[in-house]
């Protein structure tokens, strides 16, 4: 992988983590601002005569303030989810493109050792023109 390849997307994901950390602390803030704004409304609606907790709870959730906050609350979750999946994917391309530098890496050695023998006793060797030497950067490739 190069440099400026790899430089990108920890630059992207960077940013990313960024992102999905204000998106989950937006969400998390209107997962726990809805119960106190409901118990705000319903207190409203006792000071408009309804006394019933029913009937307060009713008029809350119908209230638009409270459905603005649930359409915002939905919008969050959408974006840490979208921002959640983004940075799995920067992971997932960073990950391909180190399988396929150590698959071409694994490649050069093997290539490398092509004029790697063994000979009767299985022992390996490397055949430079006419010196004959243990192939000690190819071992661990057999």
């Amino acid at each position: 992988m190069d440099y400026q390849m790899l430089e990108r997307l920890l630059s992207e994901m960077r940013q990313t983590s960024n992102d999905l950390a204000k998106a989950r602390a937006e969400k998390e803030y209107l997962l726990r601002f809805l119960p106190s704004k409901k118990a705000m409304l319903m207190s409203d609606a006792q000071y408009h005569g309804i006394n019933t907790a029913v009937m307060q709870e009713a008029y809350a959730l119908r209230d638009n303030e409270y459905l603005e906050l649930l359409k915002g609350y939905k919008i969050a979750v959408e974006r840490e989810q979208f921002l959640y999946y983004q940075f799995k994917i920067i992971q997932s391309e960073i990950d391909m493109r180190r399988s396929i530098s150590a698959r071409q890496r694994f490649e050069f050695e093997v290539y490398s050792c092509s004029q790697t023998h063994v000979d009767h006793e299985g022992e390996r060797f490397h055949v430079k023109g006419k010196k004959i030497e243990k192939p000690s950067s190819c071992w661990g490739s057999f």
